[in-house]
């Protein structure tokens, strides 16, 4: 796997190592297989075969055009069947709005020519690593996506896209896919939320109250004869505030269940 990974929640680790319970950029999980498939809704992912994880730290503002939903459910365009590659990507401000709607003072985009020239870039980095499945971090919309699809070094290579809305209101980002393998199922989302502080809370604060993972996505994919669930996540950024370290604990504590159970 391909992307920038440091953090925790030790399993088996591709891309990165481990560290404590709030990991500042991306990982992916895989669980040891277990039983099949069931039914299309949040429990069908409690049963599967396989399970990737991605974790995504950082700081969703509603955007234009959500994808989630799979009209070619399975469909395969890799042009070889035999390996799957997979890569992590933080796109850092997808955004295509540039001065008009990419909000913050983070930003960095300030002109839509800028937004632009950032999207190309974006374009030829996965044109050179060639993933069969591709995620992304910090994206405003499947029109961002989609565009990735249409330019000039991706288009024609079997790229679709797929997103679920988030409920970030900060900042806008979501974490979404581009994928030449079509999943099983539509994206979807859980909006559990954990109590904090957590009872194994590292942070020094007396904040209290309940959070949930603003931006995430599950879903399905077969490739070849094993079945996976895919299970992408970006967390808050920010960890040494102390109202978000404790925030993110929680984050971090509920992806931890929700993993656990998928693996049992």
């Amino acid at each position: 796997m391909y992307g920038r990974a440091r953090g925790s929640l030790t399993f088996v680790v591709l891309g990165g190592g481990t560290a404590d319970i709030t990991p500042p950029y991306c990982f992916l999980f895989f669980s040891p297989p277990t039983n099949s498939m069931q039914s299309l809704s949040l429990q069908l992912f409690l049963k599967m075969k396989t399970v990737l994880f991605l974790l995504f730290a950082s700081v969703a503002y509603s955007a234009e055009f959500y994808c989630p939903l799979v009209s070619t459910k399975g469909e395969d365009r890799r042009t070889n069947t035999s390996n799957f590659r997979l890569v992590q990507f933080n796109a850092e401000w997808l955004f295509t709005d540039g001065a008009d709607n990419c909000p913050g003072t983070t930003c960095p985009w300030k002109t839509s020519s800028d937004a632009d020239t950032h999207l190309n870039a974006i374009a030829g980095v996965i044109s050179n690593l060639n993933p069969d499945l591709v995620n992304l971090c910090e994206v405003e919309s499947c029109d961002e996506l989609t565009l990735l699809t249409e330019s000039t070094k991706l288009s024609g290579k079997g790229y679709k896209p797929y997103m679920v809305k988030g409920t970030d209101s900060s900042t806008g980002q979501d974490v979404g896919m581009l994928t030449k393998i079509d999943p099983i199922s539509d994206l979807i989302r859980s909006e559990d939320r954990a109590n904090y502080p957590i009872p194994s809370t590292t942070c020094k604060s007396s904040y209290t109250g309940s959070y949930g993972v603003s931006k995430h996505y599950i879903t399905m994919l077969k490739v070849g004869t094993t079945n996976i669930a895919l299970f992408s996540l970006h967390l808050l950024a920010i960890p040494d505030d102390q109202t978000r370290c404790v925030e993110r604990e929680a984050q971090v504590f509920i992806s931890s269940f929700w993993f656990r159970t998928m693996s049992s």
